[in-house]
């Protein structure tokens, strides 16, 4: 096994696990309900518009159990679980961007709210990202980003 894998996660990784598993299961509850529970079919007769609307349906349903996955891998803790969230909620910004911006190009002011939801994800995606490359270069949990990097709160294991 390689020395990367068998390093202990520092107790700042697990909490910024802990945090992406929250935002994600949120955003799966969110994806999956309105994925599934609208009814989300173009009726425009415009070709484009209707693929846009139908390929919006599709990224709530497929990111909401992408986002599902993500939630379950990082509540386990698994050392690659914050890539497998970069790599998600950055395919589903790129879609929620793109069809926003379809969205606004005819016209349609609702797309607004989709880039904004995309620009989300982005960021999300980017935290991730930083977050596995800290875990991978097996950096301290001083070096780690949050709280304890910036003099806040910290947990006590001490019971104090």
């Amino acid at each position: 096994m390689s020395e990367s894998v068998q390093r202990p996660v520092s107790h700042a990784a697990r909490r910024q696990m802990r945090q992406t598993a929250l935002s994600a299961l949120v955003a799966a509850c969110l994806m999956l309900f309105f994925g599934f529970g609208w009814n989300l079919t173009g009726i425009s007769g415009d070709r484009a518009y209707d693929l846009s609307v139908a390929v919006f349906g599709w990224t709530l349903r497929i990111g909401g159990l992408a986002m599902l996955v993500s939630a379950t891998l990082c509540g386990a803790g698994l050392r690659w679980s914050l890539a497998a969230d970069a790599v998600f909620s950055g395919l589903i910004a790129l879609l929620l961007g793109l069809t926003g911006l379809a969205w606004l190009a005819f016209g349609n002011w609702q797309g607004l709210l989709s880039v904004v939801f995309g620009v989300l994800f982005v960021n999300a995606a980017r935290q991730s990202w930083a977050g596995h490359r800290e875990i991978a270069a097996g950096k301290p949990a001083a070096a780690m980003p949050g709280p304890d990097a910036q003099g806040g709160a910290t947990d006590r294991d001490d019971g104090a």
